[in-house]
């Protein structure tokens, strides 16, 4: 239930089957003069179900005055006005404290009932979720649409203190709102969070009319508490992080197969051909061992180990030395 600080006891909550909705917190700020006394909550709409708006008065609540008037507003537009008559529950308090519950509801709205004028119809609240579309039919209409659902996604209950003056038995009930078109374009839903409008269900409870002219104590613009309820989806809740997203599941982790260990190789039992390649493959790789060491270069002396011998070892020249050859010896060639 929404619950302000400033009136203890006080208490204004939406019913979906006999149930309060959960709130959940609104961080934005309330920008209007009334702040100290307004409180925001979301709550969740749940598609094609009805539900009532129900005020409760609890223990720390001061009833000091002859009746509260609770005003319901739905996507702005005036909806119900609940009193509460102090001098019908006074087996509930205890001079101005409320020892034991006080609720009323407002369920819907009220239509007149012809050939009745003790009576009175109720339509009661239900929520819609908007649909939206990409006919070019609807471009038209989008401006218009665009600014009703501006007003939307809001149940605003304005509680006042009032002195009851006189009861009214002629009252006739106005003609309820007209809901919003159940399909928009969906140019007049950018960038917007709003998923549902509040429409009526079909009239089919018939109940006596309980009407009466009262006087605002305070005035119209000073409410004791403002309570505003603003209502979303699920998946726009979770849109606006007002409630945590579902977390994604991970994937199952496969475990990898060890690679197979390939079959011992029994040498006794290789065919002449496989074994001459393996000789093959260890004479490559002892031919490739030696070759990782330091080459040892070789060189014929002269016969006569003379002149000829001298001058080149005094001519100090550079030499190339290919390895590349299969040959046991070493071919040197000088450089230039």
């Amino acid at each position: 239930m929404a619950i302000l600080d400033a009136v203890p006891g006080l208490e204004v909550s939406v019913c979906v089957e006999n149930t309060a909705l959960e709130e959940y917190r609104d961080d934005e700020p309330v920008g209007v003069y009334q702040a100290a006394r307004t409180v925001s909550k979301y709550v969740e709409a749940i598609s094609n179900k009805a539900f009532t708006v129900k005020i409760s008065l609890g223990k720390g609540f001061d009833f000091d005055c002859d009746c509260l008037s609770a005003e319901v507003y739905i996507d702005g537009k005036w909806a119900k006005c609940p009193l509460i008559l102090k001098h019908r529950f006074n087996a509930h308090l205890r001079g101005n404290s409320v020892l034991k519950p006080i609720t009323r509801e407002a369920e819907g709205y009220s239509i007149a009932a012809p050939g009745n004028m003790g009576q009175e119809f109720i339509k009661p609240f239900k929520f819609c979720q908007i649909d939206t579309t990409t006919d070019d039919d609807k471009l038209r209409d989008v401006k218009k649409d665009a600014e009703t659902i501006g007003s939307i996604g809001e149940i605003e209950v304005k509680v006042y203190r009032c002195n009851a003056i006189s009861e009214v038995d002629a009252y006739l009930p106005l003609d309820a709102p007209t809901s919003l078109s159940t399909k928009v374009h969906e140019k007049a839903l950018k960038g917007n969070s709003k998923s549902h409008s509040v429409n009526f269900d079909a009239a089919t409870k018939l109940v006596k009319k309980d009407y009466f002219n009262v006087n605002k104590i305070d005035g119209i613009n000073y409410p004791i508490a403002v309570f505003k309820l603003k209502y979303r989806s699920r998946a726009a809740l979770k849109s606006l992080l007002v409630i945590e997203r579902t977390p994604s599941p991970e994937p199952e982790r496969v475990p990898a197969s060890p690679s197979p260990s390939p079959p011992p190789v029994d040498l006794n039992n290789l065919d002449a051909a496989q074994k001459r390649q393996v000789a093959r493959f260890l004479k490559d790789m002892n031919r490739g061992r030696s070759a990782s060491g330091t080459p040892t270069i070789k060189r014929e002396r002269a016969d006569d180990g003379g002149a000829e011998s001298s001058k080149r070892r005094k001519a100090g020249k550079k030499i190339t030395i290919d390895l590349t050859e299969d040959s046991d010896e070493e071919n040197i060639a000088p450089a230039n």
